[in-house]
């Protein structure tokens, strides 16, 4: 008998709002998704030749070392994070936030709940995040044989379908070679900011033999 069709395709991800404040189907469904609207406003300034004189920061779910690739990727100079960061000090989007009512202290001035909200801890758990963040980061541009996360083009990222079908996201998105990464004085500054750190980590054992 001859094989099962493969599935079809998931339908398009809903817009990036907020995870608390509006309405639930603004968070759902307004607003185009980072990765689809990015690209169309980053070639409009790579026409005019205008993407080294702006700096470009990424915000939408980006907070994951994948997705904060995907970002440099396409041309972000920084990552924001929001979401993520909340998430570190206990949001558990309970989508409070507008009510004042926030169960563990975030959003609200009610000095009762605010006591879940411990400034010495939640700064730990955060720094621990961000820190966490950047060493998964630069251990991906080191796997890709870069310095820094932010000199991995498009053409070295690939999204993978269901059958294992492999599309390729420089074509994808219709980005010139080369495009979305830096120029070259700011290449010069990621390796003389980097290089050090690079070589001494290649110095350092990572394990012990006794």
């Amino acid at each position: 008998p001859a094989p099962p069709p493969p599935p079809p395709p998931a339908p398009p991800p809903g817009g990036e709002g907020p995870p608390g404040p509006p309405p639930l189907v603004f968070t759902d469904r307004v607003a185009l998704p980072f990765k689809a609207a990015f690209p169309l406003v980053y070639k409009i300034f790579h026409q005019h030749g205008l993407t080294s004189r702006v700096t470009f920061i990424g915000s939408a779910r980006l907070g994951l070392p994948d997705a904060a690739l995907w970002g440099l990727a396409m041309g972000c100079d920084l990552i924001n994070v929001g979401r993520e960061a909340l998430l570190a000090i206990g949001c558990i989007q309970s989508q409070k936030c507008h009510t004042g009512r926030c169960p563990t202290g975030i959003t609200t001035h009610t000095p009762w709940r605010t006591r879940g909200l411990d400034p010495a801890l939640k700064s730990v758990r955060t720094a621990n995040y961000l820190i966490g963040l950047r060493r998964e980061l630069t251990a991906l541009a080191r796997a890709c044989g870069e310095i820094h996360p932010a000199l991995i083009g498009l053409e070295r990222l690939a999204l993978v379908e269901n059958g294992y079908r492999i599309l390729d996201l420089q074509h994808i998105l219709d980005y010139a070679p080369g495009m979305g990464l830096p120029g070259v004085a700011a290449r010069g500054e990621l390796d003389e900011l980097m290089r050090p750190l690079f070589e001494d980590r290649l110095r350092t054992p990572t394990t012990q033999v006794s």
